[in-house]
């Protein structure tokens, strides 16, 4: 790569761009390649596959193999970009310990320089693991040298890879994707006219993991713990504790320069590409996570907001189950949700991830314990990409009624949009037109059968974080020139005043990571930069929408708790 003629001109080009001598780029551009190069060395690969198989022993894991075979015939006439989701350190390992069982040579993985602390990033890089640098928005000679490195993997057809999101969600579902290394990718791509690029979404669901309760915190605010060889030690050790299964699911593969020319070539996708691809991955990612069992469990607990007797969670997850199979959404493994024996040794493995609590009195409960409301949360949101259309639905009947005319039908569809456009940082939609239509089908199947109501569990935390946010940005001056890191301190704040108030229902809308997507969601509508005295006013008008939406699912919670509490009392 060194000696590659497109490098060195890439090189020199910037040199004259910065005004800069060519030995200071040259002599910068070799640091950075020295710290992104990776290889691939026999004896350290099988001392970290060890490695991986002892920290995952505590966990089943379960690879679609009927993929993966595919996957492997593709892979010998194409490069394959593996793009998985991310939820645990663990997936480090998880996903190639799939790929080597299904024969598939080592892959080069791109993670985040916050690991490479000695001596596990000396030893990773000799597993084909490439650190990045997170911030180099202002490091132009590192991008230069990171972009030419990705072009060098895909003119030797090496596999590579790495997480859509960035870094690992802390609220348990899909974050929105990072487009950075996607653009130098795509840039690659049609630089070299390579037509074998191949995008590989893979999903990665864990039943119960040590390290949600640190995520979590930090979502709540806490400081990140930075990562040291002390760090991994204790890690690797909790890691005893663990008990369940990892689910590795693949979707359609989508070719990337063929997808490219597809949306250039149509009049509203063109200038937004790479943002398309991205989102299209995020969504064939979300289209094969299967709904796992603790999902479904911790659903039914939050929902029940009690103790449930295993019979009783049993009953409460009927409904949702019955639901899913009407969708056709894949379930977990062989086990139904509703298994009896399947539920009590789920539940137990989300006792050992500090997800729920069991009480033995006269009868044996299970609930959500006291501060394990966010854990809990965690695992029911790998869930909620199946139930937020339903959850959408809902919010419409509550609209429009059981009125089926054709004026209904249009202040309905303009309902679902609405909310589509308020949520949209948050959730992966299909297009306006085909949304509408699943929006439809969604509605009539309420009517058919109204059971489960999920918009309260899967709405409300999301909302109420909003309302935070844009209660706190109406009362900001408007000529105020915003700090956000200030400004999402704030927030915390007043969110923690508001959960004492029970103005929000629990400590999940006390979330950074929900009041930065409101914040770009404030951005996004031109409320964000100072302005004149008008700015206030639509602040105002963003604040009543989210809070009148909010009360619309509270609502629809309250009559949700009268019905329950009137079947208990009977």
């Amino acid at each position: 790569m060194i000696d590659d003629p497109r490098f060195q001109a890439s090189l020199r080009d910037l040199a004259a761009r910065l005004d800069r001598p060519w030995d200071d780029v040259g002599r910068e551009a070799m640091e950075g390649l020295a710290q992104l190069a990776a290889r691939h060395d026999r004896v350290p690969i099988a001392a970290w596959r060890r490695f991986g198989a002892w920290l995952l022993r505590g966990y089943e894991l379960h690879a679609d193999e009927q993929a993966l075979a595919r996957l492997r015939r593709l892979d010998e006439q194409h490069t394959l970009v593996w793009l998985p989701s991310h939820r645990s350190y663990l997936d480090t390992w998880a996903l190639p310990m799939a790929l080597d069982r299904a024969g598939f040579p080592p892959y080069f993985a791109i993670g985040g320089a916050n690991l490479d602390f000695w001596p596990f990033g000396d030893i990773a890089r000799r597993t084909g693991l490439i650190f990045v640098r997170r911030n180099i928005q202002n490091d132009p000679v590192y991008r230069v040298v990171l972009r030419q490195y990705l072009a060098h993997l895909v003119r030797i057809r090496a596999d590579f890879g790495w997480s859509i999101e960035g870094g690992r969600t802390r609220t348990g579902k899909l974050r929105p994707p990072r487009l950075g290394l996607l653009r130098y990718l795509s840039d690659a791509v049609a630089g070299d006219d390579r037509d074998d690029v191949l995008l590989v979404p893979v999903s990665i669901v864990w039943d119960g993991l040590q390290e949600v309760p640190m995520m979590v915190a930090e979502s709540a605010g806490r400081l990140k713990r930075p990562e040291d060889l002390r760090w991994l030690i204790e890690y690797s050790r909790r890691q005893g504790d663990a008990r369940g299964r990892v689910h590795i699911d693949f979707g359609e593969p989508l070719p990337l320069r063929a997808k490219l020319d597809e949306l250039a070539a149509e009049p509203e996708g063109r200038g937004h590409e790479i943002e398309r691809v991205a989102l299209e991955v995020s969504h064939r990612i979300n289209c094969v996570t299967p709904v796992t069992t603790a999902a479904v469990l911790t659903l039914a607990l939050l929902a029940a907001d009690r103790a449930l007797t295993v019979d009783e969670l049993v009953e409460h997850a009927g409904p949702i189950v019955a639901y899913l199979a009407r969708r056709g959404a894949p379930l977990a493994g062989a086990a139904r949700p509703d298994d009896r024996a399947h539920v009590v040794a789920t539940l137990r493995e989300l006792a050992d991830a500090d997800a729920v609590v069991c009480v033995e009195g006269r009868t044996q409960v299970w609930a959500i314990g006291p501060g394990q409301h966010l854990v809990a949360a965690f695992y029911r949101n790998t869930a909620a990409h199946f139930l937020v259309g339903r959850a959408i639905a809902e919010l419409v009947v509550a609209r429009v009624g059981d009125v089926e005319s054709a004026d209904a039908l249009d202040e309905g569809g303009r309902e679902a949009l609405r909310l589509r456009d308020l949520l949209k940082f948050e959730f992966f939609f299909a297009r306006r037109r085909i949304f509408v239509e699943e929006i439809r089908d969604e509605v009539a199947l309420i009517r058919e059968r109204p059971e489960p109501t999920v918009a309260p569990l899967i709405l409300r935390p999301f909302l109420e974080a909003y309302e935070v946010v844009a209660d706190e940005l109406a009362a900001r001056p408007a000529d105020d020139m915003l700090d956000e890191d200030e400004f999402l301190a704030a927030c915390l704040a007043v969110g923690r005043q508001w959960q004492l108030q029970r103005r929000i229902a629990s400590s999940e809308s006390v979330s950074l990571d929900l009041f930065r997507t409101a914040v770009r969601l404030a951005k996004a509508r031109g409320l964000w930069e100072p302005a004149g005295p008008e700015l206030t006013e639509r602040r105002a008008a963003f604040a009543r929408e989210i809070s009148s939406t909010a009360d619309q699912v509270r609502a629809l919670a309250l009559a949700e708790r009268d019905v329950a509490h009137l079947v208990q009392a009977c």
